[in-house]
């Protein structure tokens, strides 16, 4: 998210992507904020405090993290005194910079929508990973064609660097996700679904885990319950990305989907 304005527009998005005749009104009324000065906010034809945006990313149910952060987006913009934005737009960029994940953009990722893309970059960690197409199609179950076709497409969506003797990701991290549906990302996490079922039939239960929970919650709380699975996967990536001696690549993949029907 460049600027605090796209929280609130992909938040109401979201919003109506599950009620087609969700209102602009509703989600105003939702976030404590009047339609009219809502439509200036997003027109930037009116400002908030550092304190107004904390009520608003609260609303919002963003990671602390994220609420830090959208809050110094509005601050870098709107603060009164030039040293406080100063200040604040600091935080942005060092919030930025250490970011663990890197979002590609949809056009990008329509381009590289087979995990094995993001598979072979996680292949350059790997310590004893001499690299080469042939190594790469060994490890990834892959023929030789295939890995020198993701290999020269990652090299032209600068995703990946290749010397004579070496591979390098780009980005640490990508994040596949987006505010609004497509087709790419509906691909990409059927295509993981279909290797995640292949593992449960072929892989031994020391190198995989499955676990699975259903349970009766509250509509209003799935903002919150999205924000947590979101931590979670922060939080694991920092934690396990962290060794520098890595021998394997792992996915993981986690879904939060409805029994009911909508309109029951």
């Amino acid at each position: 998210m460049e600027t605090y304005r796209d929280f609130i527009e992909a938040e109401f998005k979201r919003r109506r992507q599950g009620n087609a005749r969700y209102t602009m009104g509703a989600f105003s009324k939702q976030l404590g904020v009047p339609a009219s000065q809502l439509h200036d906010i997003l027109n930037k034809r009116y400002g908030l405090s550092r304190q107004r945006a904390q009520q608003i990313a609260d609303k919002l149910k963003l990671s602390q993290d994220l609420k830090t952060y959208f809050c110094d987006l509005v601050e870098a913009e709107h603060a009164r005194s030039d040293l406080a934005k100063k200040q604040a737009l600091e935080r942005v960029i060092t919030y930025r910079k250490r970011a663990t994940f890197s979002v590609l953009e949809r056009d990008r990722f329509a381009l590289i929508a087979d995990p094995i893309h993001f598979a072979l970059l996680e292949l350059t960690y790997i310590e004893h990973f001499k690299p080469s197409v042939k190594a790469a199609a060994l490890m990834l179950h892959a023929t030789e064609e295939d890995i020198l076709i993701i290999v020269q497409r990652l090299q032209r969506l600068g995703l990946l660097e290749v010397t004579p003797d070496r591979w390098r990701a780009t980005e640490d991290f990508s994040q596949v996700g987006d505010p609004e549906p497509n087709d790419a990302v509906r691909s990409f996490h059927h295509k993981l679904l279909m290797m995640a079922q292949q593992s449960l039939a072929d892989e031994p239960m020391h190198r995989r885990e499955n676990q699975s929970l259903t349970l009766a919650l509250a509509s209003e709380d799935l903002p919150e319950a999205k924000a947590m699975v979101s931590d979670f996967m922060k939080k694991f990536c920092k934690k396990f990305s962290q060794p520098e001696k890595k021998d394997s690549v792992y996915t993981l993949s986690l879904q939060l989907f409805p029994w009911l029907q909508e309109d029951i």
